[in-house]
């Protein structure tokens, strides 16, 4: 299914889909998911024009606009979620289509660190990306 633009129809599809992956993934050790809060979320990116919000109705992928802290003369669209059973790099070509149509200079994004991470950046370096910088963890006691 081709993606689109999220509507504020398309949230509750998007609370549920966005269930699976805190279950599957390593994210679920930060907290409970909060379908309420996820709603509020979602409905916010929808209404905001520094957000993107796109779904396929098997997963969606969202980011915000925010720019370079560095260059300001430069944006950046900053990949916040993506998650899809079916389909999902369909989502993050239409999200940089969108990007791009915004005046997005960069699309950052993040991809989790499992058993699929040498095929997911094989993948993502044949469509441009470039590994730049790690993402670590710690929780604050």
């Amino acid at each position: 299914m081709n993606p689109w633009l999220a509507t504020a129809a398309d949230v509750p599809n998007m609370v549920e889909i966005g269930a699976k992956f805190h279950a599957m993934s390593p994210h679920r050790s930060m907290g409970e998911y909060d379908p309420a809060g996820i709603s509020r979320m979602l409905h916010f990116m929808v209404e905001s024009p520094q957000s993107v919000l796109m779904t396929n109705g098997e997963g969606f992928i969202g980011g915000t606009y925010a720019p370079v802290y560095f260059a300001p003369s430069k944006w950046m669209l900053e990949e916040n979620f993506w998650f899809s059973g079916k389909d999902g790099f369909s989502l993050l070509e239409a999200m940089l289509i969108h990007g791009k149509g915004w005046g997005a200079d960069f699309c950052v994004l993040s991809t989790l660190e499992n058993e699929h991470s040498k095929a997911i950046d094989r993948l993502l370096t044949r469509k441009g990306f470039r590994l730049m910088e790690r993402r670590y963890i710690k929780e604050i006691n």
